[in-house]
């Protein structure tokens, strides 16, 4: 089914069709192994556009030709040097002269040409374009979903000591003092009904001692012009409820979101009513104001937060609870980056609290957080929460009902004892194996920089005397003449360039030479394709941004200019010149 529905999708986008070659000419079903192919690289090789015609190509080929026939050498190096050379000029305008090829070149690159595919028009026929637009349907609606839950167990361990005898620790007594308080699964699911309205599905059962219980809720999301953002839902189980949440700006700075919510409970209901009012009071402090009404009472919740620097943030937060007023203070902060440090205090008329957190990031969408709490009344707990995506998984694991040294030392020594495990059987392996692999793999990139540098080399001495020849003759009418030219990292922040410098391989090239090489009648025009596939260039480091700096005399004027790798260079230019 896939496949037909690329195909289908290709020919309805593209217009184009890509069917493989019966009669492939056997004398040029190979390429050059020194060529990567990329898109581009032959048009770099023989210095053209790729707009350029056939007469722009054969003049540009002709040019080469004349350059690196190898019958022009009599030095066995220079000669084998010139044929390297001399086949990737006639590679390259072997395809670009070829519009047949030239098509599947310019679609696929290198790998069209090695398949023998090509390239043909094909107009797609009505019933293929109704089935591609109803498996696009199909595959938007799938994607339009978007499920989100949380699923959370909660372990107590407050009885692990029992294990320890007077014989040792006997572990086939670990499961009797091992025990699952609660076991809680919720899941929600979102699909659109129209462009501005969804509609949303819900679940949650929850499993504990005294039995489980489940709630089942649907709800209608929608978003008015004037951003007035409305839900209505409804639940149905242990809780029946009927929920409404509006949520709109207000004021430039002032956001509202009101919840109003009205629970059964038998014979009897509960009206509950929480309003939110969040601000911006500048660049780096915020804070919202929340007020619950319900039976239990009115209660405020002001609370503000402020950015210190870049990586400090505090926060502060009020519950004017009538029965138990407490005050909390936050702060996180970011040592480096991916981790985030946070140390929370609780201080309330009934109860104390200290908790801190380490959160780690190991993608946009994925992170880990191992939480330590202290609380009296409370106890020892410790709480581990790992987020992909838009589900989060929670363990909580409590370990006394009273603060003790001895419990606190658990909580700590069990993530240390679980990270130690798992380092020691999942991570140091897949670490030394990724570890020894990178080793091999830069190994075989820097003797294949080596042999790059090498054959630079080589082909910038085959270019001495074609050098020495444009050096002369534009010397002789005050042409162009490139006093230095240099391509490479020239503006890396990366540390790659004293990497490079470090194992012994040049982070720039002196280019010069090729350069002046290329100079016709007192001009030098470099395409906007990438110039490493130019005689005397190579790539020093891939994945990096390379520049050519260029500096030049015309009319006995210093001129200088520096362009990106895939910038076109047109010299001389009046904007270039150096003033005195």
């Amino acid at each position: 089914m896939a496949s037909n529905f690329d195909e289908i999708r290709f020919g309805f986008e593209e217009g184009e069709r890509v069917l493989p070659e019966q009669d492939s000419d056997p004398d040029n079903n190979t390429l050059s192994p020194r060529m990567e192919g990329r898109d581009g690289e032959y048009y770099s090789v023989l210095n053209v556009a790729r707009e350029a015609n056939e007469y722009e190509l054969k003049q540009a080929f002709n040019q080469m030709v004349l350059r690196y026939h190898p019958d022009r050498y009599t030095d066995p190096v220079e000669k084998q040097t010139a044929q390297e050379l001399f086949h990737k000029v006639r590679e390259a305008y072997g395809v670009l002269r070829d519009p047949a090829k030239r098509a599947v070149y310019d679609t696929h690159g290198r790998k069209g040409l090695e398949l023998n595919w090509t390239v043909a028009i094909r107009d797609p026929k009505l019933h293929e374009h109704e089935v591609f637009m109803r498996m696009r349907e199909e595959i938007n609606e799938i994607q339009s979903y978007s499920p989100s839950g949380v699923f959370s167990a909660t372990l107590d361990l407050s009885k692990i000591e029992r294990i320890q005898s007077t014989n040792g620790i006997d572990l086939t007594r670990a499961g009797q003092y091992i025990q699952t308080k609660n076991i809680s699964i919720q899941e929600n699911i979102s699909t659109p009904l129209g462009p501005m309205t969804r509609l949303n599905l819900g679940g949650a059962v929850s499993l504990d001692e005294k039995g489980g219980t489940g709630q089942f809720t649907l709800g209608v999301a929608h978003t008015s012009s004037n951003g007035l953002f409305t839900r209505l839902s409804g639940s149905i189980g242990n809780w029946p409820s009927l929920r409404i949440q509006l949520r709109k700006q207000l004021f430039d700075r002032v956001n509202m979101n009101l919840i109003g919510m009205v629970r059964f409970a038998g014979p009897y209901f509960e009206c509950i009513g929480v309003p939110t009012f969040t601000t911006r009071f500048g660049d780096k402090t915020h804070g919202s104001l929340q007020l619950h009404i319900g039976r239990s009472g009115f209660k405020i919740i002001p609370v503000i937060s402020r950015q210190i620097t870049t990586n400090l943030i505090v926060s502060a937060k009020l519950d004017t609870d009538p029965v138990n007023h407490s005050v909390r203070l936050e702060c996180s902060y970011v040592p480096i980056k991916q981790y985030v440090i946070t140390v929370g205090v609780k201080f309330a008329l009934k109860s104390h609290k200290l908790k801190y957190s380490l959160q780690r990031s190991f993608s946009e969408h994925s992170s880990l957080c191992v939480s330590f709490s202290f609380e009296y009344p409370g106890g020892v707990s410790l709480k581990f929460s790992l987020t992909r995506y838009d589900h989060t998984f929670i363990l909580p694991i409590r370990f006394s009902d009273s603060i003790t040294i001895q419990k606190g030392l658990y909580a700590h020594l069990l993530p240390l004892a679980l990270y130690g495990f798992s380092y020691a059987l999942f991570y140091s392996p897949f670490f030394n194996w990724t570890r020894k692999k990178l080793n091999e793999d830069e190994l075989r990139v820097k003797e294949q920089q080596y042999k790059k540098e090498t054959s630079r080399q080589a082909e910038v001495n085959l270019m001495t005397e074609a050098y020495d020849r444009s050096h002369a003759y534009e010397s002789e009418r005050e042409g162009l003449i490139i006093r230095e030219a240099w391509f490479g990292l020239l503006r890396s922040r990366s540390g790659m360039a004293e990497q490079l410098i470090s194992e012994g391989l040049p982070c720039v090239l002196d280019v010069t030479i090729p350069l002046q090489c290329l100079v016709k009648d007192s001009k030098l025009e470099l395409t906007d394709t990438s110039k490493v596939h130019l005689a005397g260039f190579y790539d020093v480091y891939k994945g990096e941004k390379k520049d050519l700096n260029v500096k030049y005399y015309f009319r006995g004027e210093l001129h200088e200019v520096t362009v990106d790798d895939c910038h076109p260079l047109s010299i001389p230019k009046r904007s270039h010149q150096l003033r005195p």
